[in-house]
């Protein structure tokens, strides 16, 4: 047998051990979810852990997958339901499943900050950067195991429970004495540490960013959309739920329904390199349809208010205005998306546009063009200009050869 054979054999067996690890761990990771946590966490964990398992069965040695399953792992303990009551937790009398369920609950998030982290620094190549941000990324990774490993295996941690406000500081039933002899800083000073180290790898990540070009910078733009949607979700979120005080589980789940699948699906597309150019199209029409229901939202809830004030002699009754308002809101809707859609093109998806007017102008030609030659040419200037190839020709049935 050739060293190539045998090396191909080899790199065969490592793809179906990768292959079966990352479907056991999935598989794992989905009875833990619904034995463990409700329907959110369930949804969470989904959202990573099928995102990583596509990527491991297609790219069994690409870090990026099992990074995204560690994140799947962090929101599944993240999301878990304490089972034991609070004045067990702090007297140290739970028993062994409540006293999982609530460590996994304090220090899950820990696993989720870790893969973000192993993105940040490892994303689209799955290796650390070049230069100096690779000091960094040690360093900021060294940092990150003390300080994750004193929140995990510390003397408390900090667990949600039914009927508290805010999280409570309980006894860890899993401290180490290497932490547990130490006087560590308080958990939510531990926490913001994690969180600046992770904005540390965003930061590494935005800077490579900044300074790609061609396919790479598509891969990059593809996650830095994600990431924004995310961030604009949870800021609409905590707008919902902190400010308007709105405590409706189904809008929570539609937000993260939304968001949070955002960055593990463009991960995926950036690794694989699955349809890459038409983030612009996706940026495009995502914007258009927030910017026009935006509208429509707030011209609705003006015209309803409109209305019940000028017909509050006629009826007391709020009916008739939510009714003309609908109509009204329906009817304006279609024409305002596709003017709003125009404007977001021109900024977000200018090549689309620039190569329907192109391809509108060479038919035009076509119908009064009856020299073959000149078709021919008329041809490659518009493939040309449309899709950019590094070559191009033309063959014409029944000629002798081609002309390019």
């Amino acid at each position: 047998m050739t060293v190539a054979a045998v090396t191909t054999a080899r790199a065969s067996r490592r793809h179906r051990v990768a292959s079966a690890l990352a479907l056991a761990a999935a598989g794992a990771l989905l009875v833990a979810a619904v034995v463990l946590t409700d329907a959110g966490g369930v949804l969470l964990v989904l959202s990573y852990g099928l995102p990583g398992v596509v990527l491991a069965l297609r790219r069994p040695g690409q870090p990026i997958a099992w990074l995204l399953l560690l994140m799947a792992l962090g929101l599944l303990l993240g999301t878990t339901s304490v089972t034991a009551p609070l004045d067990q937790l702090l007297t140290g009398r739970a028993d062994a499943r409540g006293e999982f369920t609530a460590w996994a609950n304090g220090v899950g998030w820990v696993f989720v900050f870790a893969g973000f982290l192993g993105l940040s620094l490892t994303f689209p190549t799955g290796s650390l950067p070049t230069g100096r941000w690779r000091s960094v990324s040690m360093v900021v990774g060294g940092l990150f195991a003390v300080i994750a490993g004193a929140i995990m295996f510390g003397p408390v941690v900090n667990v949600t429970v039914p009927g508290a406000p805010v999280g409570v500081d309980v006894p860890n039933p899993y401290a180490l004495r290497p932490f547990a002899t130490l006087t560590l800083p308080p958990n939510v000073l531990l926490w913001t540490a994690l969180f600046i180290l992770d904005l540390v790898g965003l930061v590494s990540l935005l800077t490579r960013f900044r300074r790609s070009a061609g396919l790479e910078r598509l891969q990059y733009r593809w996650l830095a959309w994600a990431v924004l949607l995310v961030a604009v979700a949870n800021v609409l979120w905590v707008i919902v739920t902190t400010i308007l005080r709105v405590e409706d589980a189904l809008l929570a789940a539609v937000i993260v329904a939304i968001s949070y699948p955002a960055i593990p699906v463009a991960v995926v597309i950036a690794v694989l390199r699955y349809r890459l150019y038409d983030i612009d199209r996706l940026v495009s029409r995502t914007l258009g349809w927030g910017i026009a229901t935006a509208a429509i939202v707030v011209l609705f809830v003006g015209a309803v208010l409109a209305l019940q004030a000028a017909l509050s002699s006629v009826t007391q009754s709020g009916t008739l205005a939510v009714a003309a308002s609908t109509l009204l809101a329906f009817a304006i809707f279609q024409p305002m998306r596709r003017r709003v859609q125009a404007l977001v093109d021109r900024r977000f998806d200018r090549p689309r546009l620039e190569a329907e007017r192109i391809l509108a102008g060479h038919g035009e030609r076509l119908r009064h063009e009856t020299d073959l030659e000149r078709i021919e040419v008329g041809v490659l200037d518009t493939v040309s200009e449309t899709l950019r190839p590094t070559s191009a020709a033309v063959w014409i049935r029944g000629a002798a050869g081609s002309r390019s």
